[in-house]
């Protein structure tokens, strides 16, 4: 489980998630080759998300410092891809 803290007008919040950005990656082959080596050790399910304008804030909800990297990378731009870990909460 992973948690999320954000700074609010009433104090620290904290958001559980069973969701984590575990990169950003410029070519689908570079993110399929992450996929492959963490498949062997890690339990979450694996996605691999393509990024678009359109779908950028169902990753902010993830992480809110996402933008910083969507943006650095010039994301926006080009063809991004996201991979996302997952877990199931049973």
């Amino acid at each position: 489980m992973w948690f999320i803290y954000r700074k609010s007008p009433l104090g620290i919040v904290a958001k559980e998630s069973m969701k984590v950005i575990l990169g950003v990656y410029t070519s689908i082959d570079e993110a399929k080759k992450v996929v492959d080596s963490l498949s062997n050790f890690l339990l979450p399910k694996l996605s691999i998300i393509e990024l678009k304008p359109e779908n950028t804030d169902r990753f902010t909800s993830l992480d809110p410092d996402i933008v910083d990297i969507i943006k650095q990378q010039k994301c926006l731009e080009r063809e991004c891809y996201i991979l996302v870990g997952s877990w199931s909460s049973e």
